[in-house]
């Protein structure tokens, strides 16, 4: 539903860039590949994959522990991947979960405490973070010599395309959606020519996602 519409419109060396907000479901096109982590000491055949419905945040950290008392009673699995694997488990031993979101160093989303009993070798586990989120399209004026366009972002100024988050292979108008309430987003965008040679970023643009 269209909950807020404006237009910002800033001229670059190649294309102007345009952002209109929406709102939107979460949904964050930067999906890293799995990663997994034992438990220290716990020793068994069970496997748990979680997954999670991810929003644009720079990194996740998930605490587990085998008694509940929330992310304090956890021990924390700082910058994982999703989905994320965790193995030599105890086939029926329950363990609580819980997911945080993370944008420049600052705790930004923290799911439900969740308990889960470990019940095989191909288990798996669903978190669901806050599902309030706000969305943005971006758009700009094609160029006749890219084949495609890089999208740049990161929760703090000065992005490149050394240190912001990458969106590869976009077209505009390429929508975005997950972005957390509150926290600042810095985009820039690269045109990437038939060659695949990449241009310079375009002029920054900031944008406070609202409460």
């Amino acid at each position: 539903m269209l909950s807020d519409t404006r237009w910002i419109s800033i001229a670059t060396g190649l294309f102007v860039i345009w952002f209109l907000l929406i709102g939107c479901a979460a949904d964050n096109p930067n999906i890293r590949p799995a990663s997994e982590a034992t438990v220290g000491g716990a020793g068994g055949d069970g496997q748990l994959t979680i997954s999670w419905n991810p929003v644009l945040a720079e990194s996740y950290d998930l605490f587990v522990g085998t008694l509940h008392g929330g992310a304090e009673a956890g021990r924390k699995l700082a910058n994982v991947a999703n989905p994320f694997r965790m193995t030599d488990l105890p086939v029926g031993a329950t363990y609580y979960f819980v997911l945080s979101a993370k944008n420049d160093d600052r705790t930004t989303l923290q799911s439900e405490e969740i308990a889960h009993q470990i019940q095989g070798p191909d288990d798996r586990l669903n978190i669901s973070l806050p599902a309030k989120t706000t969305g943005i399209t971006l758009a700009w004026d094609p160029t006749e010599e890219a084949s495609s366009y890089n999208i740049y972002w990161k929760n703090a100024p000065g992005v490149t395309r050394q240190n912001g988050i990458k969106i590869p292979d976009v077209d505009t108008p390429h929508r975005l959606t997950g972005l957390i309430p509150g926290v600042t987003y810095y985009f820039v965008v690269t045109a990437v020519g038939k060659n695949g040679g990449e241009s310079n970023v375009s002029e920054e643009i900031s944008h406070e996602s609202p409460q």
